[in-house]
């Protein structure tokens, strides 16, 4: 199917691979491409024309947008993440520390990131919370466990 979506856009969302299941669902249902004015157009993966569009709160515009499955990440140009979990409708507005900002998002399947402006890495698991912060310059060299470069 070719598809003609009305843009102009500057962006696309990044999306995870996701694990399918035994009948070939899983992964992301949606896609987003943002515009310049900073609102976000949303379009289904199965479908040829955009659904809706996400307008940010006044004065503030969407700069990236990662999406996966269960949930969806938008980064405003204010520093915080709108999360979205189905339908286009935010669900909750998670902020970085006092004096902080998100500078970079990336959904994933079982966990998403955000890279904050001091350098450090926020995990959330669910639940529109951040679970734990990563700090590259106080993380051991190498355990045998993933890390971030």
């Amino acid at each position: 199917m070719n598809c003609t979506f009305p843009g102009p856009y500057v962006a696309v969302a990044s999306q995870c691979v996701s694990g399918k299941n035994d009948k070939g669902a899983g992964g992301a249902t949606s896609i987003y491409f943002i515009k310049a004015d900073g609102s976000v157009d949303r379009a289904s993966i199965l479908g040829s024309k955009v659904e809706m569009t996400m307008t940010p709160p006044a004065g503030i515009k969407y700069t990236a947008v990662s999406c996966q499955d269960t949930s969806s990440y938008l980064l405003r140009s204010d520093g915080a993440v709108d999360r979205t979990t189905g339908g286009g409708k935010i669900s909750n507005t998670m902020n970085p520390p006092p004096g902080g900002a998100y500078v970079q998002i990336s959904a994933g399947q079982w966990a998403s990131y955000f890279v904050r402006s001091d350098g450090k890495i926020d995990r959330t698991t669910g639940g529109g919370k951040v679970a734990a912060t990563m700090d590259p310059a106080t993380e051991p060299e190498d355990k045998g466990n993933c890390s971030v470069m």
